[in-house]
């Protein structure tokens, strides 16, 4: 009798031991079931074509002013390889959340060729060329300058009460990207570019000006404002463009 009940005890333990591990088994068959449906359902939205689209370029859509502005392009392909198109944009005082400037006003055209590199197994590829125009004035408000005219290094900074400011930059640029599909009509463009500009800053109708050699905000200056005159430079470009598709 003893041997009967003991020999149940050990069939019961190993029935139960048996259903553990299937029920685990079970339980990691159905975890990585899952993790693959969920990357063959990201390959399938990457598989998704680029075609035309709109974009919205959502970087200086909530960066200060001079750079707050509202920016939307469109793209179409020319064939498999080669897509055109470009973006317009325009700033005013309420696209720039910085209050402490006045008349703000910026427009820019940026034309722009996409080749494109293909697909790889989790993103689509491109490489542009983009050309860009700026144009941008406002009234600035207890600022300084450093002038083109130095009066032989005697005058390294001009501090004023106001002053109208304009400011005129081209240049170009060199992209590289991706496309991150979040459906059949929504996605993300990402961008990474390097080039060069031609930056023009002006100043005009100032008020109380004076000379302030003491004045080291410049150091501290992130739009480039207080460089007076004509100057090449080094361009960089980080970019996120909301896309709406066209079928």
């Amino acid at each position: 009798m003893r041997l009967t009940f003991t020999f149940l005890c050990v069939l019961f333990l190993l029935t139960s031991n048996l259903q553990a591990q299937d029920t685990r088994e079970e339980r990691k068959e159905q975890r990585e079931q899952k993790r693959l449906d969920k990357w063959a359902r990201k390959d399938s939205l990457q598989s998704l074509p680029i075609n035309s689209y709109l974009s919205l370029d959502l970087v200086s859509a909530a960066l200060p002013n001079p750079l707050g502005r509202l920016n939307v392009g469109y793209i179409t392909p020319l064939n498999e390889r080669w897509s055109i198109g470009g973006s317009a944009g325009i700033g005013i005082n309420a696209t720039a959340w910085i209050r402490n400037k006045e008349d703000y006003f910026l427009w820019e055209v940026r034309p722009e060729i996409l080749y494109n590199l293909g697909k790889g197994r989790r993103f689509q590829h491109y490489l542009g060329l983009e050309l860009f125009y700026i144009s941008h004035q406002e009234t600035l408000v207890d600022g300084n300058f450093n002038p083109v005219n130095t009066l032989n290094g005697t005058v390294n900074s001009i501090s004023f009460d106001r002053a109208d400011y304009k400011r005129k930059k081209a240049g170009f640029l060199l992209n590289f990207g991706e496309y991150i599909n979040f459906s059949d009509r929504w996605a993300i463009r990402t961008t990474v570019g390097l080039g060069a500009r031609r930056k023009d800053n002006s100043y005009a109708n100032l008020v109380n000006a004076r000379i302030d050699n003491d004045n080291d905000e410049f150091f501290f200056n992130l739009d480039g404002t207080q460089r007076e005159g004509n100057r090449w430079g080094l361009e960089v470009n980080l970019d996120f463009r909301l896309i709406y598709k066209f079928k």
